[in-house]
């Protein structure tokens, strides 16, 4: 007779099947998921130092692409910046779409790179992972802001 893989022989469909690590009893799955190393603490270390590293990782690119574009170094192209029909019709609507930008951007990058920072520290008690979603949270908020300033900017030169 033929079984679909992972079925087991002689088992009543009514048995159930708990993950008990030893010294614990009773813990359903989900509980092992997000209890780091059962400590109550739900963001494991390892997680919590590559989420920080990766927040401030991907903070320091976005000072960098700030201050580029500020300062009207970065180059038009189809990898960073504002690409849209606007910003790619010309140098002039590139550089002033990032130039009213590239505040708020840096805005963005530095609350990043201190939630990473903070992330390192290893706070307790869920904060975390509340630091880890504000952050990422807060660089969004910010990304989408310098992109609306910026478009603005590019369609006011557009208009003249």
């Amino acid at each position: 007779m033929c079984r679909p893989v992972g079925t087991v022989r002689n088992r009543p469909s009514s048995a159930r099947t708990t993950i008990n690590p030893p010294g614990r009893r009773n813990q359903s799955y989900g509980e092992l998921m997000f209890d780091g190393a059962s400590s109550g603490d739900p963001m494991p270390l390892g997680s919590a130092i590559l989420l920080g590293a990766m927040l401030i990782a991907a903070g320091i690119l976005l000072v960098v692409v700030a201050l580029k574009s500020r300062s009207g170094t970065l180059p038009r192209n189809w990898v960073v910046g504002l690409r849209t029909p606007l910003t790619l019709a010309s140098d002039e609507a590139w550089d002033t779409a990032h130039r009213a930008g590239a505040p708020a951007l840096m805005v963005g990058a530095v609350a990043t790179i201190v939630a990473g920072v903070a992330l390192l520290f290893r706070p307790a008690n869920g904060a975390g992972l509340v630091i880890a979603l504000g952050g990422v949270g807060w660089l969004l908020g910010w990304v989408f802001r310098a992109a609306r300033l910026g478009i603005r900017a590019a369609r006011a030169l557009d208009d003249q």
